[in-house]
C-alpha cells in the first residue's frame, strides 16, 4: 500500500517516497525549511491533496521537493526566510 503525504514524517522520508538523492548535511541544517519551502510550493501549486498514484501528479510533486531542496542546497535557512522569525528586522 502507497502511502500518503499524511503519513510521511520526516523529510528522509520524503526523500525516499519520491526517489530523490539528497545530502545528509543539508537536511540535517536545513530540514523543517525545507518541509515548510515543499508545502508553500504543492499549496501553490493545488497539489498537497493531489492522487500520490497518479503518475503526472507524483511527478510533479517529485519535482516541487527537488525545487525546495535545491533551494537550500545554494542558500542558507537564514537567507530564505521561510520562517516569519528571520524576517523580524
Amino acid at each position: 500500500m502507497d502511502p500518503s503525504l499524511n503519513e510521511l514524517r520526516d523529510t528522509e522520508d520524503f526523500f525516499h517516497f519520491y526517489q530523490v538523492p539528497y545530502d545528509p548535511n543539508v537536511v540535517a541544517i536545513s530540514r523543517l525549511h525545507i518541509l515548510k519551502r515543499y508545502n508553500h510550493y504543492l499549496l501553490k501549486e493545488n497539489l498537497l491533496d493531489g492522487n500520490i498514484k497518479d503518475t503526472d501528479t507524483w511527478e510533479r510533486q517529485r519535482s516541487l521537493l527537488i525545487k525546495a531542496y535545491d533551494d537550500f542546497v545554494h542558500s542558507t535557512p537564514l537567507e530564505e526566510k521561510v520562517f516569519p522569525v528571520f524576517s523580524r528586522g
